[in-house]
C-alpha cells in the first residue's frame, strides 16, 4: 500500500534563543503545511516534507528615522523547514490495534531574521538526527482511524549560529556570496550532540475519516519541542493543528 498525504494549518511557536536575545518570541501562523508519503509492506516507511513561517515581535510596530526617512519597525521572521524519514515494523497487533517500532532520520532548518528597528542579524540553526520512533495505530469502525507517532533523536549533527553573530568564521562561510555554497559551509562547521547537548521530540496525532476507498480526510496535530545548550541555550516549541487529505494508490 502507498500514499500521498497533503496537510495545511495553522501553527504556534514560543522561541528563546540566548545568542540573539533573552526574550521569548512568540508568534501564531497559517503558513504552516506540508507533504506526506507513506509506503506499507513487511515495514511501514514514511517521509514527512514540512514548512512553517513566523514573524513574531515583541511590541507593536514602531516608527524610527534613519537620517531624514522615516521608517516603521518590522518583525522578525523565522522560516523552518523539516524533511523526515522514518521505518518500522509492527511488533505487537491486536485486534484492530498495532504498536511499530523503528527509528527515524530527522532533518530540520531553520532561516531567522532578528531584525531590530534599522539594525538585523541574521541566524541560522540545522540539525540531523538519528533516533527511535514508535507509533500506535487504530482502525475505530469502518469509517474511522487514529494514528499518534512519537520521534525520539538521540544523535545528532547540529550547527548553530555562533554567539558573537557576525564572527570571523560566520564571515569566511558567507564570502562566496552563494546561497548553497553558504549553507553547506555552515552545515560543515556543525558537531555531534548527544542528549546532553541537544533534547528533541516530535509527537503527532492524526485522526482520519474515510470518504472511499482510496479517500480520506483527517485532522492533524504536532508537537515539536528541542533545547540545544551550546553556545548559549535554545528553546523552541510548536503547536501546529492541520487538516488533511490522503489519497491510498
Amino acid at each position: 500500500m502507498k500514499a500521498v498525504s497533503i496537510y495545511w494549518g495553522a501553527g504556534n511557536i514560543i522561541r528563546q534563543d540566548l545568542v540573539f536575545s533573552p526574550f521569548k518570541h512568540k508568534d501564531r501562523t497559517l503558513l504552516q503545511g506540508g507533504i506526506v508519503f507513506e509506503r506499507q509492506k513487511k515495514f511501514f516507511h514514511e517521509i514527512n516534507i514540512g514548512f512553517s513561517q513566523y514573524d513574531p515581535m515583541l511590541r507593536d510596530p514602531y516608527i524610527f528615522y534613519e537620517y531624514e526617512d522615516k521608517q516603521t519597525a518590522q518583525p522578525h521572521q523565522f522560516t523552518i523547514i523539516s524533511l523526515d524519514y522514518s521505518m518500522a515494523k509492527p511488533v505487537i497487533e491486536h485486534g484492530k490495534a498495532k504498536i511499530l517500532l523503528g527509528g527515524s532520520l530527522k532533518n530540520k532548518v531553520q532561516a531567522l531574521n532578528y531584525t531590530y528597528g534599522r539594525i538585523s542579524n541574521f541566524g541560522y540553526f540545522a540539525s540531523t538526527g538519528l533516533g527511535l520512533y514508535a507509533a500506535y495505530l487504530q482502525q475505530i469502525g469502518e469509517k474511522f482511524r487514529l494514528s499518534a507517532s512519537v520521534q525520539l533523536p538521540l544523535l545528532s549533527w547540529l550547527a548553530r549560529s555562533p554567539y558573537l553573530v557576525n564572527d570571523d568564521e560566520f564571515i569566511e562561510n558567507t564570502a562566496s556570496h552563494k546561497g548553497l555554497n553558504t549553507f553547506l559551509a555552515f552545515i560543515e562547521d556543525g558537531q555531534l550532540a548527544s542528549l546532553n547537548r541537544f533534547q528533541s521530540f516530535d509527537l503527532t496525532t492524526r485522526y482520519y475519516y474515510k470518504i472511499s476507498s482510496q479517500l480520506e480526510l483527517g485532522l492533524q496535530n504536532q508537537i515539536t519541542f528541542l533545547h540545544a545548550s551550546r553556545p548559549r541555550n535554545l528553546y523552541s516549541l510548536q503547536t501546529e493543528i492541520s487538516l488533511s487529505g490522503r489519497f491510498t494508490f
